[in-house]
């Protein structure tokens, strides 16, 4: 028995009696590699012999269904099946029957067709003169600026006058990985005689196909497709440059035509190298184009993140501040900010946005608006964290959440009362050089919105107690050998520390990551708020 294996963006794979197993999973080694969590690094593998075709699950995490029934051993597939592997579904469809079926020697390498261009001393009944000059034009053609589609067609035209075939037709590669039609002369709606499955087969092992005569070939003359259109040649040739595969060039001939010869195919596979060639150039400057437009695009929003942060820290009477985000190179959601309703009461924060780029920054911007309206009213901070989890999840996808540390407190007093939304530990460091961790007393803001409460401290700072508050992007920062920063070494910097002016200590500790890191450039923003008591209280 003969079926294909479907899955979808991947070209459908044979399995007949004479196939090697075809393994599947996560690891590179398996004939069916996709980078897929849900995958085990060998999930499973399929088989087939004169009887039918199989498959059986390798043990796998997440297993392996079929037609929604857990497998639990090796199970025999018939055509409209479904099997789930993990998130990954691959239907049994019928084998299609194409004109490569036992003809293994109408295909040919593509560099062995392209060098014996040169070698042979006609094409298709025309000098070598004649197809030098064809090649020339098709060249001027290519480096005129306009759209693809339009110089296709004219290569198309130009070549169609040189070999006379009943149709050409040149196929490009979708984004989804399939080859899809975008031009052929004569126009024709006529569907392809060499299946998906053929062409994919071409492109992918980098061959030129040849059917020389279909009514001299026992092996294809009563295939279906070739006598239902009235072709007795064809040929094909993928759209190749620097091993990148573009496309395909298809030509066929009808009943009154001499069949195409190697020479034809040298041709064909001769000018689908030049056009596969201006298409990968083609589509590097749209890349490149669209690379700097997005540089654009970051750029303007680090601009705008950065008008999001503070001007200038506060000065308060009891309170020294001191806040800093140092961007990586990406969009990020870090943040700080100070927020006072009151002369009496004074908001601080930091918070980090799942994820990089431009929708993080937007759901920072989000963040400091709710902050703006929701602190106005002076609320508790178990209170504030409530309003914002459910604000933030209003106005985002169900994956995005953000972390905060949310402080309040009297800038005369000596109190600061905070909440935790499932952010790093603050790091209350005293006098003496001890270290208490501030834990988390919640979910982060907008993940699960209103189940579970949060919960809100109140902590009393004497003179020189200094509250450090940061991002990951500080712990997390690695060095040559991937090992992280960590609490233990930013705990035995902010002791040594901690009795140095603000700014200095800011630019102890920079260096003690600048040379634990070295040359490995920091991979997330570097984000920290520091919030100390003064040693001389007011009024003194």
């Amino acid at each position: 028995m003969t079926c294909q294996l479907v899955i979808q963006g991947l070209p459908p794979i044979v399995l007949g009696k004479d196939s090697a197993p075809v393994t599947v999973g996560r690891g590179n080694d398996n004939r069916i590699a996709i980078d897929e969590p849900s995958l085990s690094r060998q999930h499973g593998f399929f088989q087939a012999d004169e009887q039918g075709c199989y498959y059986e699950d390798c043990q796998s995490r997440n297993g392996s269904k079929l037609n929604g029934h857990q497998l639990k051993a090796r199970c025999t597939l018939h055509i409209g099946d479904v099997l789930e592997l993990g998130r990954i579904h691959v239907r049994i469809e019928a084998a299609a029957q194409h004109v490569l079926e036992a003809a293994s020697e109408q295909l040919f390498p593509l560099e062995q067709v392209r060098k014996s261009f040169s070698a042979l001393e006609s094409h298709g009944g025309k000098t070598l003169e004649e197809s030098l000059n064809l090649l020339q034009d098709i060249s001027l053609d290519l480096i005129h600026d306009a759209p693809l589609q339009s110089q296709v067609k004219q290569i198309l035209e130009r070549l169609h006058l040189m070999l006379k075939p009943r149709r050409l037709v040149a196929l490009l590669r979708s984004e989804g990985g399939d080859f899809l039609p975008i031009a052929s002369v004569p126009h024709s709606k006529e569907d392809l005689p060499v299946s998906r499955t053929a062409v994919a087969s071409i492109c992918e092992s980098r061959q030129a196909l040849l059917v020389q005569d279909r009514l001299s070939d026992v092996r294809v003359q009563h295939a279906t497709s070739l006598v239902h259109q009235s072709i007795r040649s064809l040929m094909a040739a993928p759209l190749e440059c620097e091993g990148m595969v573009e496309g395909l060039l298809y030509a066929d001939a009808g009943l009154a035509r001499e069949p195409f010869g190697k020479r034809e195919l040298a041709l064909l596979a001769t000018v689908a190298h030049m056009l596969a060639a201006r298409i990968r150039t083609l589509r590097l400057l749209e890349q490149r184009e669209q690379a700097r437009s997005m540089e654009r695009e970051m750029a303007l929003a680090r601009l705008i993140q950065r008008n999001l942060l503070p001007e200038a820290d506060p000065k308060t009477p009891n309170f020294e501040f001191l806040g800093r985000a140092v961007p990586s190179r990406q969009v990020g959601g870090d943040l700080y900010g100070y927020w006072q309703p009151t002369p009496a009461r004074l908001f601080a924060a930091i918070a980090d946005v799942s994820g990089k780029g431009v929708g993080p920054g937007l759901l920072m911007a989000c963040l400091v608006a709710y902050m703006n309206g929701s602190t106005r009213t002076n609320p508790e901070t178990a209170s504030l964290a409530t309003w914002l989890s459910r604000d933030l999840a209003g106005h985002t996808s169900r994956n995005r959440f953000a972390t905060a540390f949310l402080l309040r407190l009297d800038p005369e007093a000596d109190w600061v009362e905070y909440t935790n939304a499932g952010h790093n530990p603050g790091l209350l460091v005293d006098a003496a050089g001890v270290i208490t961790r501030l834990e988390s007393q919640g979910l982060p803001l907008a993940m699960f919105p209103g189940k579970v409460p949060y919960g809100q401290s109140r902590i009393t700072m004497q003179p020189g107690d200094l509250l450090f508050l940061y991002t990951d992007g500080i712990t997390e920062a690695t060095n040559a050998l991937d090992e992280e920063f960590g609490m233990d070494r930013l705990e035995q910097a902010l002791v040594a520390f901690r009795e140095q002016p603000l700014e200095e200590l800011v630019r102890r500790l920079d260096g003690c990551m600048a040379s634990f890191s070295g040359e490995v450039p920091f991979g997330d923003d570097r984000t920290f708020l520091i919030v100390r008591r003064s040693r001389i209280p007011a009024g003194s």
